[in-house]
Order: C-alpha cells, then structure tokens, then sequence
C-alpha cells in the first residue's frame, strides 16, 4: 500500500523506515555517544549550572562532573592536595608561581635577597671581625657582601684608636683606605671581584699594625650588595 494511501510502500522494514525518511536510530533503544554529532549539544542544551561555577570534578577520581562553585571574592580555581576548587592561592608552594613579579607590579624583580636589594637599590651592612697574621697577603672574607661600597677598619683595643675608611662603591682590585686618626691613606688592600651570590674577599697586604698586626683582633663595617 503506498504512502499516500497511509501505507508504508514497502513489503520489507527497512524499505519501509527508508521510505518514512527513519534512520537507523529509529530501532534504538538508547543513544549512545558514537550516535550524537560532534558539536550538536549547546549550552542550552546542556543544563543549569550553580552560580558562580564552573563544571567539572572536584574529586581525585572517575565520574560525573560537577558544579564547582566560587564561595568568595577574589578565590582562584586551584588544585589543592588531592582536589580541584576555589580558594587562595598558596604561594610558598613552588608550584604556585613562577617567574618574578616585577617592580612595576609592586614586586622587587627578582628571586634572590641579594639580587631584589640591588634591584631596590637597597645595600646590605654587616660587621666582620678578624685576627691579624703580621705577614703581607692577609685575606679577610667579607660574608654576605658581593660587592663593597663602604669599609670601616678600625683595631679592636683600648690602647690604639686605628681607624681607616675606605669607599670602592663596588669597584674591584686596589682601593684607597683614608686614615681618620692621622689624614694619611694607604692603597694596599684590594678587593676580589665573585660571581654573584659569593662574598667578596678583601686582600690586606701590610703589615701595619693599624691594620694586620699578628694576634690583633680587628672589626669592619661593611656597607654593599648582599651575596
């Protein structure tokens, strides 16, 4: 019986769903993935989502997704431990961050102490103490400073007030120690030019005892870029 006299105009199922325009999925009973196209479920479509969410899954695990909400202003979506969801963000985790947050942004531009000082233009002071040997080539080294700009020498006693001032500004090699106590300068220490994040060694060579006299106890004020 044709169509138009309310047949199927076929003698066999499948020319009979060919002839009424059905598919195959016509003798489904459910639809599977392979089933639907690519693209053809909108956002419309999909569902309802919770208010400030984002879908997905939270758990460490295979399943269903889900809504993950925002619960407060400025929270970032994070992996925290073995779950994903909003929170703050831990930045003395290494994983959190990386790079260095510029000046510009209220940062110092760098991931070292001794670099962000420099780059702050920030200087380091600390003093160091040493113990005169008597012989030329006394080395002394100036811990947690890279570069000196200022030195301050002075013999450590009650009997002689030696005092010497000395300002490399970061310079290396010979530089020029004025003495406060009698106006006179001397060019005989010298100071090493490290890599970065090695402290600078300052080179006394005299036997003055105002500042290498053997068994003497001696402190510097140091001033300069931290190691």
């Amino acid at each position: 019986m044709p169509i138009s006299h309310g047949g199927t105009g076929a003698s066999t199922a499948a020319d009979a769903r060919s002839n009424l325009g059905l598919g195959s999925l016509a003798l489904k009973n459910t639809v599977a993935t392979a089933d639907i196209d690519a693209n053809a479920v909108t956002d419309a479509k999909l569902r309802d989502s919770a208010a400030l969410s984002v879908i997905g899954r939270s758990a460490n695990s295979t399943g269903d997704p889900a809504d993950i909400a925002a619960g407060s202003d400025h929270q970032v979506l994070r992996r925290s431990g073995t779950s994903i969801g909003f929170g703050a963000l831990n930045l003395a985790q290494a994983a959190a961050v990386t790079g260095a947050l510029p000046i510009a942004n209220g940062g110092t531009g760098a991931t070292q102490a001794r670099d962000a000082l420099s780059n702050l233009g920030t200087l380091k002071s600390t003093v160091v103490a040493y113990t005169g040997s008597g012989s030329s080539g006394k080395t002394v080294t100036l811990t947690g400073i890279n570069r000196a700009h200022f030195l301050f020498v002075e013999r450590y006693d009650t009997t002689t007030q030696a005092r010497w001032i000395g300002c490399p500004m970061g310079d290396t090699g010979a530089i020029n120690m004025h003495a406060t106590t009698s106006g006179g300068n001397i060019t005989t220490l010298s100071l090493n030019a490290p890599a970065a994040g090695t402290a600078q060694t300052l080179t006394i060579n005299t036997t003055d005892g105002s500042l290498n006299a053997n068994g003497q106890a001696y402190r510097i004020l140091v001033i300069g870029t931290s190691t």
